[in-house]
C-alpha cells in the first residue's frame, strides 16, 4: 500500500511542471501522483493528460488561488501522507518520497520541513544530526504533512490568501501536541520565477503576518505584538512604498484583520513561548520538547517521552 502521495497545484507553469512530473514517475518505489491544474490557459491540462496519462489530474474551472488549489489536492489524496512540491521545483533524488516517509518517525511528527536547494543553498533540512530536529514551521516549496492531522485541524486556511499558511497550520498543529520536523531526505530543487513584484510581495507578507498575530498571539502578549509589528512597518516604510502607501496598508491590513476577528483563537502561553523558540539555535529535538506537547495530544499518542525544555533560550 502506498504510503504517500505527491500533491502538486499549478498555474500556468507548463515547462516547470513537465520537469517536475518526470521527476517525479522516476521515485522508487512509485508514488501516486495528483495534480490540480488551476484554470490554466497555456494548455496545462492537455499537456498532462497526453504525456503523464499516469497522473491523477484536476482541473478547476476558475482560479481559486495556490493555499485552496493545495487543500483540494489534499483532501483528494488517499495516502496517509502527502509530499507538496511547488511546481518549480523537482526531485534530483530516486530516494526522496522514500526518505520523507521514514522522516515521520513518530506519532509526534504531523509535518516534515522537506529539505530543498535554492541558488546553491540548502533552504531547510538536516543533513548532518541524528536526532528529530523540530522547525517552527516549513516553507511551502517542498514540505510534507500527515493527511490525518491537517484535516482534523481544518487543512491550510485560506483567508490568508498569501503567505503565512504555513506558519498558521504549523502553529495550530502545535497547539494540539504535534510538530513539524526538519527533513533528513536527499535534496529538491526548487528554482524560483523571477519575482516581478517585490514591492507588493513585502506588502502581501506584512498584512498576512499581522493576520498570523492577530489571531494566535495569547491576550497577554497581543496587544505589544501588533504595536511592535504596525511600527515596524512606519520605520521600514521606505521599503514599502513610502510613507503614505504604509499608512494605506496599515488601514487596509487593520481593517482585513478586523472583518476575520472571529478567527481569533490565542493559543496557550506555553505554546506561544515555545512556538518563539523554535525559531532559535540551537536547534530543539522532540525529545527536549515533548513534555510541553505531550499533555496536548490524545492519551494514544502520549508515549513518545522526553527529557525537559528550557523556554529561556
Amino acid at each position: 500500500m502506498n504510503q504517500i502521495s505527491l500533491c502538486v497545484s499549478t498555474y500556468n507553469r507548463v515547462d516547470d511542471l513537465k520537469r517536475l512530473l518526470s521527476s517525479a514517475l522516476a521515485q522508487e518505489p512509485a508514488i501516486p501522483i495528483i495534480v490540480y491544474d488551476d484554470a490554466s490557459s497555456d494548455g496545462t491540462s492537455e499537456v498532462v493528460r497526453e504525456q503523464f496519462p499516469a497522473v491523477d489530474l484536476i482541473t478547476g474551472q476558475e482560479n481559486v488561488g495556490l493555499i485552496a488549489a493545495r487543500n483540494i489536492c489534499i483532501r483528494a489524496a488517499s495516502t496517509p501522507l502527502v509530499l507538496i512540491l511547488d511546481d518549480d521545483a523537482y526531485f534530483t533524488s530516486a530516494s526522496t518520497a522514500r526518505q520523507t516517509v521514514a522522516d515521520f518517525s513518530s506519532p509526534a511528527i504531523a509535518a516534515v520541513a522537506v529539505p530543498f536547494a535554492e541558488n546553491g543553498a540548502l533552504m531547510q533540512g538536516d543533513q548532518s544530526s541524528g536526532t528529530v530536529q523540530l522547525a517552527r514551521s516549513f516553507i511551502g516549496a517542498a514540505h510534507a504533512l500527515r493527511r490525518d492531522a491537517v484535516l482534523a485541524c481544518g487543512g491550510l486556511r485560506e483567508s490568508y490568501r498569501f503567505y503565512c499558511e504555513e506558519s498558521d497550520l504549523s502553529i495550530r498543529l502545535l497547539a494540539s501536541g504535534l510538530v513539524v520536523r526538519h527533513g533528513t531526505s536527499d535534496p529538491v530543487q526548487h528554482c524560483p520565477n523571477a519575482d516581478r513584484q517585490p514591492l507588493r510581495r513585502r506588502q502581501l507578507r506584512w498584512r498576512s503576518e499581522l493576520r498570523f498575530k492577530w489571531c494566535h498571539t495569547p491576550a497577554l502578549f497581543l496587544m505589544p505584538v501588533l504595536v511592535g509589528h504596525v511600527g515596524l512597518l512606519l520605520v521600514r516604510s521606505a521599503q514599502f512604498g513610502g510613507l503614505r502607501e504604509s499608512l494605506r496598508l496599515c488601514y487596509s491590513s487593520c481593517r482585513d484583520v478586523f472583518m476575520s476577528r472571529f478567527e481569533r483563537n490565542g493559543v496557550d502561553v506555553r505554546i506561544y513561548l515555545l512556538w518563539r523558540r523554535l525559531a532559535k539555535l540551537p536547534r530543539l529535538t522532540l525529545d527536549a520538547a515533548d513534555p510541553v506537547l505531550a499533555v496536548r495530544r490524545s492519551p494514544q499518542e502520549r508515549h513518545v517521552q522526553g527529557r525537559g525544555i528550557s523556554l529561556k533560550r
